[in-house]
Parts: C-alpha cells; structure tokens; sequence
C-alpha cells in the first residue's frame, strides 16, 4: 500500500485485470451517474472485457497499478 498517491478508479478505465491467473484488458464500467471512485471504497462497477473468456459467479478477479491492487473482488454477476 502507498499512502502518499492516492488512486481513483475513473469510468472507462482501461485496466488489465488478472483472472485464473492470466492478463485480460477491461473497460470499466461504473454505476450511472459516478465518475471516479476513490482508492478504499467498496463499490460494485461492470467490467468488459476485450475478448471472451469462461467466468463463473465467485471468482476472484484483480487490477493492480505499479506496486498496489487498484481493485480486489469477486464476480457477483455475468451480463450478456
């Protein structure tokens, strides 16, 4: 954790997102009417991925920027 930058998750963010252990690139998609979302706070965004891969309900999924996660969870939901 690096107190001194403080990280803000901004809507249509292009992130690189680790799932079972490979590197996809996202979009972010955040609640209407939200635009960025603190470092700290939990939130539920959507996510889009750039090309289809198999997901399923629990799995845990990460971004990280430099040495920090920028965001930890889990797949509540799968949208087509």
């Amino acid at each position: 954790e690096n107190n001194n930058v403080a990280e803000v998750l901004m809507n249509n963010s292009l992130l690189e997102f680790t799932l079972h252990q490979k590197q996809l690139l996202g979009t972010v998609i955040l609640p209407e009417g939200i635009r960025s979302i603190p470092s700290g706070t939990t939130a539920t965004i959507s996510v889009e991925l750039d090309v289809p891969f198999p997901i399923e309900k629990g799995l845990g999924i990460s971004t990280r920027k430099g040495d920090g996660p920028v965001v930890l969870g889990k797949i509540m939901e799968i949208l087509d």
